[in-house]
């Protein structure tokens, strides 16, 4: 778990893990805290940094304060007193940031620490102190629950276990595990139970051969305190079982060490070190020294095999990780032969494993292709190997010139890129360290053609496009000296990718054919690399050529300026079979009409020619958007320009000279991606003029005009950089999917329909958007909410089954159905959601497949459905019910199945009933009017002030929620038989304390203090909540679990946290869950 906190400031602050532990408690641990500089040299010595724990707790010895990088740093013993450990620095970071670990964190957490009625809260360790450099943060490194709360499970490890095995060993974290607690995994698999401590179970699963595969809920239960808890989805029981072919290997010899290679397939590979990738053998004398994992079909083993072993056959037995094993009988013998040197002493222990290589420094952390570094280290060997990072992360090798077993000197390699350096000895990989490669790679120069100014110099920019390119790097240009001279340095952007210079051009250049670009980087070559190890460059880089005696000047007059002009069309429609495909002989494109003028320009006073001849090559794709793909014949698609007419048949046009040599038409675009090139040509006094012009304007030549790929809001990704340049030709941007969603940037830029019509019907498409490349893109509908065109006025929810709405005669303008809202926390990761619920009516829907080939998918899509009729399973509705004194359970709010994949979402349903028992059912609520308490809203109505604590004292336990004995009823609801007063200072439930509609989570002292809320309002000041607000986080929590979340987690700031302590959580992801959140389209990530 890594929370980090004020990353753009003097440190940055991150509490490496959160531990469940118990209050009250002794010497319990709590997870280490790194505290980064972001800047050498940012703390300061002799000024204290302190690390406090909050009121309640203290440490139960001194935490060890250490440096895990020290630039250069040195830390002075750490000093304890109470909550607090503070340390200085002896010496300050100079040759890199420092980063300090406090470790080693034991605490006592006292009796008082969680009040009365809060099962639990999370650690919150405050750094600080007098230091300058140091940043005041709080991260949050453990999670305090109290024993009132029962069990609770924070991980379970390893989570999978396979059909049939047998002794898997399961380890359950988490805390308040009773000594009497059990476990369980679900059908199919037993569980012996021992309870190590209160906050670790060890189980020992036997899982039955014919036990259901897939996703497994851990209950685990106190079984004296009637308690339990369930961590859901939380184990897989897989059913992928190896098998045992061959040992292909000869006999076994008598021989203290020696290899058997064994043939098979479904092997996995280990996940422990030691090996949890088991091989044994049935004979008598034979041992297993270790074992070594090749492939899925392929494992090898190290066996020793002793002199009385017998001379006969053996049973070979291969287990994966996942305790899944099979067994190939009678495959390997025992023959007669001897090693011949002699054994190692008897009843000795194997040789461990040797260690994998290490690497302590590179001679340089930065260098050209060609150069020479040497890596230290250890445990090289005698034949080491190293490679670079490389492209698409793959791995670059080098030539080794020299090696050690602590040092080994390589050249860096042609295609090596910045990254980590390794080395590999015997088959071990070594840590990375960062090398920098400083050879810049010039990929393409904009404009790449000038044509100059006849009657005198004039300027121009130039920009350069790669990557590398280091501060101080120049800019050189072959051919005769004065054609093309630099004014001033060249200006290298920040990220190297770019550099722009300014340049005189001669009126009259000599040489008017393409030369030479170079950019060489500041540095000297060494041997063994080239003397150009610094430099790239471009053949024929840059043409500079006079003008023509004669041509024109392209434009769309209704574009100031004709980049920012982007295709589009009026209208399409079309009619669809029963099947979905489309009739293509039905389809009609209504195209975009734009003004297209030629300007006449000459540089040696020839007369304008009297007509022009307009000609175009246009694009030609399927379809008119991405998703909108309906043509009359798939293999040759209809041209996606005409000219002069609405007619595609018109290709080309002559148009007569309208005065002073300018010549205009008409362009006409029949797709949202196409592309055109328009010529020009006319003849006067036998000189042919012409000139070409792409529309839309694509400087780099990627097919993502410059138009879109300017768009900065459009194309930002979620830290609002514009994730695409108009002028890098090198990176093909049309292919590339910067944002993994299954759409490639060409296709996000043609944008997709949100409306068209259903199988069986026929109409116009409409709701185009273009989609950003800075996103994935997420398409999602909800059924049965307000805003689904199938709930009339006066209905809420559906009946899944029959797709009904429900009729509510309880909806009132206080009590709206609620519209299909989705939480901010999928934007806050780089999804944009599409709410499509508008887009399904009786005639229209989502196009989301190809309508020439239906089965073919084009768009992915979600679905929630707020049902109206049922809750979940065989859970009863309408009803609440109450596990402690201040603990409310209710039915389920929401639930998704199946959990969504990489290449399919699940489906999400939110239960109606479940809903509003949240908000209206309060069996065991007992308000009153108490004279001294009531508060008078705002609009003159008394505000209730309910007693804090309700119960009884049956003989089934203590409000117990049970209708037992020693019960009492206020107005026909189950309340307890005894009023206690109680004190407002105390916190209660989960509850509409203040009778305005919302209910107010997670508790709250007093409440007389909570301001009336708006029930129809979408959100509500905390701590209150609204129907709509609840119903958004429990919708964006399924949608989590739909798009491939299967767990849920322990971070309480998470929308998939694992309880429902509040609704304010819509907005945020932490990283465990974000990394699983898939997207996709067409099937695809």
């Amino acid at each position: 778990m890594s929370i980090k906190v004020n990353s753009n400031t003097g440190t940055t602050d991150t509490a490496l893990s959160s531990p469940a532990i118990v209050a009250p408690s002794q010497g319990s641990a709590i997870g280490d805290i790194q505290i980064a500089e972001n800047a050498t040299g940012g703390l300061a010595t002799g000024s204290a940094i302190t690390v406090s724990l909050p009121a309640g707790l203290v440490f139960r010895g001194t935490p060890t304060v250490s440096l895990r990088e020290s630039g250069g740093a040195v830390l002075n013993t750490p000093t304890v007193s109470s909550g607090t450990v503070s340390f200085t620095l002896a010496v300050a970071s100079t040759s890199g940031k420092a980063t300090i670990l406090v470790s080693g964190m034991a605490v006592d957490v006292s009796p008082g620490f969680l009040p009365e009625g809060v099962t639990s809260a999370a650690l919150l360790t405050t750094i600080s102190g007098p230091n300058p450099g140091v940043t005041p943060a709080s991260v949050q490194n453990a999670t305090i629950f109290t024993s009132a709360a029962g069990p609770i499970i924070t991980s379970v490890a390893p989570t999978t276990a396979a059909q049939g095995a047998t002794g898997r060993v399961v380890i359950i974290a988490g805390a308040n595990f009773a000594n009497d607690a059990t476990a369980s995994f679900g059908p199919g698999v037993t569980a012996g139970v021992s309870v190590d401590s209160p906050s670790r179970i060890t189980a020992t699963l036997n899982v039955a051969l014919g036990a259901s595969p897939g996703a497994r809920d851990v209950t685990v239960t106190n079984v004296g305190g009637e308690q339990s808890t369930t961590k859901l989805g939380a184990f897989q029981i897989t059913n992928k079982l190896p098998t045992v072919v061959a040992v292909t290997t000869g006999p076994l010899a008598h021989c203290e060490v020696q290899g058997v290679t064994i043939s098979g397939t479904g092997f996995a590979p280990p996940t422990t070190t030691p090996s949890d990738l088991r091989v044994s053998f049935s004979g008598a004398g034979i041992t297993v020294l270790n074992v070594g994992y090749t492939s899925d079909t392929i494992v090898t083993a190290t066996v020793g095999v002793v002199d009385a072993a017998p001379e006969t056959t053996s049973n070979v037995t291969v287990t994966n990780p996942d305790g899944g094993s099979a067994t190939g009988v009678g495959i390997v013998s025992v023959g007669s032969s001897k090693c011949q040197d002699a054994p190692p002493p008897k009843n000795t222990n194997p040789p461990p494993p040797p260690p994998p290589p290490t690497i302590s420094g590179l001679s340089a952390g930065a260098g050209p292709i060609g150069s020479s570094v040497t890596v230290n280290g250890s445990g090289f060997g005698s034949a080491p190997s190293a490679t670079f990072a490389g492209a698409n992360n793959v791995r670059v090798p080098g030539t080794v010139t020299g090696s050690t077993s602590s040092s080994v000197t390589v050249t860096v390699p042609p295609l090596a890129t910045t990254g980590s350096v390794t080395v590999a000895a015997s088959g071990l990989v070594s840590n990375g360290l960062t090398f920098a490669v400083t050879t810049p790679v010039l990929a393409a120069v904009l404009p790449s053609s000038i044509t100059t100014n006849p009657n005198t110099t004039n300027q121009v920019q130039l920009t350069f496009s790669g990557g590398r390119f280091s501060p101080g790097a120049t800019v050189s240009f072959a051919g005769p000296v004065g054609d093309v001279t630099p004014l001033g340095a060249p200006t290298v952007a920040a990220d190297g990718k770019t550099i722009t210079l300014m340049v005189s051009l001669a009126a009259a250049p000599q040489q008017s054919s393409p030369r030479d670009v170079t950019v060489t980087n500041p540095g000297v070559c060494s041997p063994p690399a080239l003397s150009g190890c610094l430099s790239s460059t471009i053949a024929g880089g840059l043409q500079v050529q006079p003008p023509p005696p004669a041509s024109f000047v392209i434009t769309l007059p209704d574009f100031p300026e004709s980049s920012t002009y982007l295709p589009s069309i009026t209208q399409v429609s079309f009619a669809r079979l029963a099947t979905g495909a489309c009739d293509p002989t039905t389809k009609v494109v209504t195209p975009t009409s734009v003004r297209l003028q030629a300007q006449f320009v000459t540089s040696v006073g020839l007369t304008p020619p009297g007509s022009v001849t307009f000609s175009i090559a246009p694009s030609a794709l399927a379809g008119t958007a991405t998703n909108e793909n309906c043509e009359l014949d798939p293999a040759n698609p209809a041209k996606d320009f005409s000219i002069g007419t609405a007619t595609l048949a018109s290709q080309q046009v002559t148009v007569p000279d309208s005065g002073g040599g300018v010549y205009q038409t008409t362009l006409f675009s029949y797709d949202w991606g196409g592309k055109v090139t328009v010529t020009v040509t006319g003849i006067t006094a036998g000189v042919t003029a012409t000139k070409s012009q792409l529309f839309p304007v694509d400087t780099d030549g990627d097919d993502l005009p410059d138009a879109y790929e300017k768009n900065a809001v459009l194309n930002a990704d979620v830290t609002g950089a514009n994730v695409l340049n108009f002028q890098n030709p090198d990176q093909t941007d049309r292919d590339d999917r910067f944002a993994k969603d299954g759409l490639s940037n060409f296709e996000k830029y043609r944008g997709v329909y949100l409306v068209g019509p259903i199988a069986g019907g026929s109409g116009a498409l409409s709701s185009f958007q273009r989609l950003g490349a800075g996103f994935r893109h997420f398409f999602v509908r909800g059924r049965g909410f307000r805003d689904d065109p199938a709930v009339p006025a006066g209905f809420c929810g559906i009946n899944p089954v029959t797709g009904a709405p429900v009729a509510d005669a309880t909806l009132s303008s206080d009590n709206p159905c609620p519209a299909f809202q989705i939480g901010t926390a999928f934007l806050s990761i780089g999804v944009a959601v599409h709410n499509v619920t508008s887009s399904f009516t009786a005639s229209t829907e989502l196009p989301r497949a190809s309508f020439s080939t239906p089965a073919q998918s084009t768009l992915d899509m979600a679905t929630v459905v707020y049902d109206g009729v049922n809750c979940k399973g065989s859970e009863p509705c309408d009803t609440i019910s109450k596990f402690g004194v201040r603990q409310w359970g209710n039915s389920t709010l929401g639930y998704t199945t199946p959990n969504g994949t990489a290449i399919t979402y699940g489906l999400s349903t939110i239960y109606k009933r479940a809903i509003e028992c949240y908000f209206n059912c309060h069996p065991y609520q007992h308000r009153i009017n108490d004279p001294t308490r009531v508060v008078i809203a705002p609009d003159g109505t008394a505000m209730l002030a309910p007693i804090t604590k309700v119960g009884d004292s049956g003989s089934g336990g203590a409000d117990n929620g049970l209708a037992d004995s020693g019960e009492a009823t206020i107005n026909g609801q189950l309340a307890g038989d005894t009023y206690i007063p109680g004190s407002f200072a105390q916190q209660l439930s989960a509850l509409d304390v203040n009778s305005d509609g919302c209910i107010e989570l997670p508790t709250v002292a007093d409440p007389t203090t909570i301001a009336r809320c708006t029930p129809s309002a979408d959100t509500a000041a905390a701590p209150s909540a609204t129907k709509q607000m609840a119903i958004r986080s429990v919708v964006t929590h399924e949608m989590g679990h739909l798009a491939g979340i299967a767990a849920h987690t322990t971070d309480p700031t998470d929308i998939m946290y694992q309880s429902t302590i509040n609704f304010t959580r819509d907005g945020h992801f932490s990283d465990t869950a974000a990394g699983l959140v898939q997207i996709h389209n067409k099937g695809l990530q």
